[in-house]
């Protein structure tokens, strides 16, 4: 019950939910019930933070010149030309560098949210 007494901050961190998915509030009484929603809000941040995950990779300018370069290679332009090719790459390589710096860096802080997610899950449990 003490965890039901700190529901106002609870849904204050939970209130990006309520504006993005129309999350009305949710009376309970039982406190296992309680327990049962907060484990589901856990698993729904934890899967959001997990699979929206952004580890970086170049500035936003060149991100959204390789977007439009390819939506227009894609759109416009002639498949397997130079450009088509060129521009399928960079897109490529704007969301997905080849430097293995960069890859054992994304390995890592993956790592770290698995590790995260699963200290969190020991605590609610």
């Amino acid at each position: 019950m003490q965890a039901y007494k700190r529901q106002p901050i609870i849904e204050k961190r939970f209130s990006h939910l309520k504006t993005d998915f129309q999350v009305a509030p949710v009376y309970l009484q039982s406190v296992s019930r309680i327990n049962g929603l907060l484990a589901v809000y856990f698993f729904a941040l934890m899967t959001h933070r997990f699979v929206g995950a952004e580890f970086g990779t170049y500035d936003v300018i060149r991100v959204l010149g390789a977007i439009r370069n390819e939506n227009r290679a894609h759109h416009y332009g002639e498949a397997g030309s130079g450009r088509y090719i060129a521009a399928k790459k960079e897109l490529f390589e704007c969301f997905c560098p080849c430097s293995d710096m960069w890859r054992q860096q994304v390995l890592e802080s993956s790592l770290k949210i698995i590790d995260q997610a699963e200290h969190g899950l020991h605590h609610i449990v």
